[in-house]
């Protein structure tokens, strides 16, 4: 029982820095396009406010899933031998088939507004980058913070990869 607890709570908390990632990006990105001058008619922090909030509630999606793909992937891995690549690719792919299937998941919830097909498609394109990026930074943050002599020793989503309190396994 205390695996699986340890195993959610490092999935939310994944998904928490996803989150926070996200909507970052999200805020980035409005403000280079209203930068631009393509304001689409909207008050600046109407758009900023909106921008964040979507990318949050994705971005918390998209980490969460990266987390129980990492899960069932890496559990036979040492977290020095993941290779940060693939796992992007690997990301990139899920958060561009995930996030429009949660948007038309909404909408026949009658949750979110209506979005053309189309759009959904042209849209996973972003996700799909920031899936993989976000991704890869994960990974080699991870793997930095591993110190010497501690590569052999951790394996992503096990009791073992977490230090006892003093520090050793």
């Amino acid at each position: 029982m205390y695996d699986l607890w340890q195993r959610l709570r490092g999935a939310v908390g994944n998904a928490l820095v996803w989150s926070v990632g996200w909507a970052l990006a999200g805020v980035a990105i409005i403000s280079a396009i209203y930068a631009l001058g393509f304001t689409g008619g909207r008050p600046f922090l109407e758009a900023v406010a909106a921008a964040a909030s979507s990318s949050a509630v994705l971005g918390f999606l998209a980490g969460g899933i990266f987390s129980i793909y990492l899960g069932a992937v890496g559990r036979r891995q040492q977290l020095h031998e993941l290779r940060a690549g693939r796992t992007a690719v690997a990301a990139g792919l899920l958060t561009a088939v995930s996030v429009p299937l949660f948007r038309l998941g909404l909408q026949a919830l009658g949750l979110s507004f209506i979005v053309p097909i189309e759009v959904l498609v042209i849209t996973s394109a972003l996700p799909r980058v920031l899936g993989g990026l976000t991704a890869f930074g994960t990974i080699k943050v991870a793997q930095g913070s591993l110190g010497p002599g501690r590569q052999e020793q951790v394996r992503p989503f096990s009791r073992r990869s977490l230090p006892d309190s003093t520090g050793s396994h």
